[in-house]
Formats: structure tokens, sequence, C-alpha cells
């Protein structure tokens, strides 16, 4: 089966300094380096095998709290593993798959509601280690204690006066602001209809109505 949602994960200027300081200042791209740049999921994947994690499925519905260095059952430590991951996402049916950034291949595992099709939560590792770079949520109520919750819009989550940033590329027209309680976590927002140039946020009136879609947390340094 091939997986077309695989976009959990494209890359944000603003996000390659949320894992490594405190600033919510964003840092150059670097293109050479598959850790520091996650290209466009949208491209369709083949899965590679998987594992199925045999905690019972009432443990998938668990909500996952936000603190100072975890996201839910992640942390800093936790490795980028089979039995780690099955271990933080029971009740899911966990997909291995890989994907390429300028050329480089790095690997992603599905997060698959048992009974479902499609992913809700994707973790990206950093290749040639068993390091996470980056856990992606697209599942409602799945945070327990965010800034901003899945289909809410900027104006409900009132996200004003967050760092917020335009997106680029495949995700040009869309925004992504950090929490400001912990920059490692990031909101994806979708202004729906709004196709404006990279490197631009939208009219404040646009912005107040585009739709969370996607809570992201690249772990922090150790």
């Amino acid at each position: 089966m091939k997986y077309r949602h695989m976009h959990l994960i494209i890359p944000a200027l603003a996000l390659m300094a949320a894992g490594c300081s405190d600033s919510a200042t964003p840092e150059t791209e670097d293109a050479a380096s598959p850790a520091a740049s996650l290209p466009d999921g949208s491209t369709t994947a083949e899965p590679q095998g998987g594992a199925v994690s045999d905690d019972p499925d009432p443990d998938a519905t668990r909500a996952w709290e936000i603190t100072a260095r975890a996201f839910g059952p992640f942390d800093p430590a936790t490795p980028y593993t089979s039995g780690a991951l099955a271990a933080a996402l029971p009740g899911y049916d966990l997909v291995e798959s890989e994907l390429e950034s300028e050329g480089s291949p790095y690997p992603v595992t599905m997060a698959v509601p048992r009974g479902a099709s499609e992913p809700v939560i994707v973790v990206a590792g950093i290749p040639g280690s068993d390091l996470i770079f980056a856990v992606a949520v697209r599942e409602r109520d799945k945070i327990a204690n965010p800034a901003g919750r899945i289909g809410q819009t900027y104006g409900e989550a009132q996200f004003e006066g967050m760092a917020c940033w335009p997106g680029a590329e495949e995700r040009s027209g869309n925004v992504v602001c950090l929490d400001p309680r912990n920059s490692a976590v990031g909101y994806w927002l979708r202004p729906e209809g709004y196709e404006g140039p990279d490197g631009e946020l939208p009219p404040a009136e646009i912005l107040a109505n585009a739709v969370i879609y996607e809570i992201r947390w690249t772990p922090p340094a150790e």
C-alpha cells in the first residue's frame, strides 16, 4: 500500500532553530543536510515494512501533554528505533518508509490508527543515527495543552502576538507559528484559498481565519 499524505513533515525555516536554542529567530536552511532540511512529504513513498504495537486500541486515544522537555511520550532521549516508537505509539499500526531531501534519503515512521488508512502522526529520523528529528501530529485532540488546537483558526487560538513566519516552496501560502511557552513546538496553519508569495505573511484579515492543521515538535538539544 502506498501512503500519499506524507506532507506531514515538510520543512520550515522557522522550525530549524526550534530544536537547538530558545531563540525563535529563523536560521538559514542547510540544503545539504537531511537532518536540517526535511523535504516535501507530498511525494508518494512505498512503505518498507513496519511494526504493529501490541497495546490495546484505547491507549491510542490518550492525549499528550507538552512539557518543557517532552512532547507526549517523546523527549530528547527517545531513540528512533522500532521498539521505542512502538512503545511510544500504542494502538497505532506503524509503517516504516523513506523520503528524500536533496537526493539524500531519510527514514520516517507513519502511525496509522487501527482501522484507518491514513497516518495521523509521522516521526522523522536522522539518517545514520538513532535520533529523532521531528514528530508531526495531525490528529485532533491528541495534544492536551497546546497553544492552539488542530481545527481552530488563528483568531480562535488567540495567536495574536506569537512569532510566525510564512511557509515556502511546497508550503508556500501556509504559516508556521512557534509556541511562546516552548519554541520546540510549532503550529502550521492553512489560510484557505490564499496563494500569497513566498516570504510574505498573509494580510491580517486572512491570517485570522487560517486553520491549524498540524502541531510539530523538534527535540531540543540536550
